[in-house]
């Protein structure tokens, strides 16, 4: 388990980045992490891969404080970012083999993971070219490579998707998904783009101004925030003013011809079933869906 204890940094130039943060990661988890930018979320997997000390407050690891023991557990923690200034004279297969090698594997375990997973994402053929010549997706790729070599217990990705064409999008959910379930590897992600996010993260944290405006279950989030669904129906423009004569709830309109209808739970038969004459008179049509991580994190940025 990773326990954060009240963990505030603030830095020379007296910029707060996190105020005060406390929560939990139990062993197994995948937990996404989200806020707009300058929450303090990149500051914050700093801080839990080692990269940055917190002014004050704990970072603990099965219990032993990380922040006085670094060294110890560095090779148990593997961050994928976007900083790879450092790297750009090695080739993508040194990033990936020595990466393994630091995490402890002999050097034929590492070279056979190191082929393994640049062929998985797609760069095995820019194996011998450095970085520097690379394109920025690809070294998005070799840096996501070298996160998964070693096979860490904990694996931090701070905005794994940017620079990502839609089918590496899928790879690296797809090895997240394998990794957390075979290997009971911990996640720690970062990201802007909620609806992958959603499909992967168990857990969730909404960060704004450096603090934790809320955090927990996923479904339990759903629940607090908005616990009924969203029923979208579309019609032909020239339609749409009859449709809405129709429509005795209140509504939202999108896209100039598609209805925006939110409900409770305890409603959704009651309303879809007073929906159904309007999709055979009108020929709409009708989706019904359950509150996203979208309308959470809405939620939360009107409440501000």
């Amino acid at each position: 388990m990773i326990k954060i204890s009240d963990i505030y940094k603030v830095y020379k130039n007296g910029t707060i980045a996190n105020r005060n943060l406390s929560f939990n990661i139990s062993s197994g988890e995948i937990l996404g992490i989200i806020g707009s930018n300058g929450a303090g979320k990149t500051t914050l997997v700093r801080q839990i891969v080692g990269l940055s000390r917190p002014t004050s407050g704990k970072i603990e690891i099965d219990d032993i404080n990380f922040i006085n023991r670094r060294k110890d557990y560095m090779h148990c923690i593997a961050f994928s970012n976007q900083n790879v200034v450092l790297l750009e004279a090695q080739t993508a297969f040194e990033v990936v083999y020595f990466a393994g090698i630091f995490r402890g594997l002999n050097r034929k375990d590492s070279k056979h993971q190191t082929d393994e997973l640049l062929e998985y994402f797609g760069i095995n053929t820019e194996r011998g070219k450095r970085l520097a010549n690379l394109s920025g997706g690809q070294k998005k790729l070799v840096l996501l490579a070298a996160a998964f070599v070693g096979h860490c217990p904990i694996i931090v990705l701070d905005e794994p998707t940017n620079d990502l064409d839609p089918i590496n999008r899928s790879r690296l959910w797809d090895i997240v998904r394998c990794y957390n379930d075979r290997l009971k590897v911990t996640f720690i992600i970062v990201s802007h783009n909620l609806s992958e996010l959603e499909n992967v993260a168990r857990k969730v944290i909404i960060m704004r101004g450096g603090s934790i405006v809320d955090q927990g279950d996923l479904q339990m989030l759903k629940g607090k925030y908005n616990s009924g669904y969203q029923i979208s129906l579309k019609c032909k423009y020239e339609d749409l003013h009859k449709l809405l004569q129709n429509i005795n709830f209140p509504y939202e309109i999108e896209n100039q011809n598609e209805v925006i209808v939110r409900i409770e739970e305890d409603d959704l038969l009651h309303v879809s079933q007073n929906m159904l004459p309007m999709v055979q008179k009108f020929g709409v049509e009708l989706k019904i869906f359950r509150a996203s991580l979208m309308d959470i994190y809405q939620t939360i940025q009107e409440e501000k």
